[in-house]
């Protein structure tokens, strides 16, 4: 059986052993974007290409949720090299 989303549903919790259960309500959410729909960039020049973080990257790493940044997707490895001007920067955040 499917809910849509913003429906609200009670469920029943056994929390000990001969205890009551206790009944939680709990507002259905949209599912999380997994990484196949993230968006994502590829830089020709430098033969990478990055996508968002989702929420399994954070789950899984144990990061904050709210975790904002990148994950390199794939490394061309036939990409040219940078060029001598070329050069990483990292800038921070705030």
């Amino acid at each position: 059986m499917r809910m849509k989303v913003g429906s609200t549903i009670t469920l029943s919790v056994i929390t000990e052993k001969d205890k009551p259960p206790q009944e939680l309500k709990i507002t259905l959410e949209e599912r999380p974007r997994r990484a196949n729909l993230a968006k994502r960039f590829y830089a020709d020049d430098l033969g990478f290409s990055v996508r968002e973080i989702v929420f399994e990257d954070t789950y899984s790493r144990k990061q904050p949720a709210d975790l904002k940044g990148v994950v390199i997707a794939m490394i061309n490895r036939k990409a040219p090299p940078p060029t001598p001007s070329w050069r990483a920067t990292i800038w921070p955040r705030n």
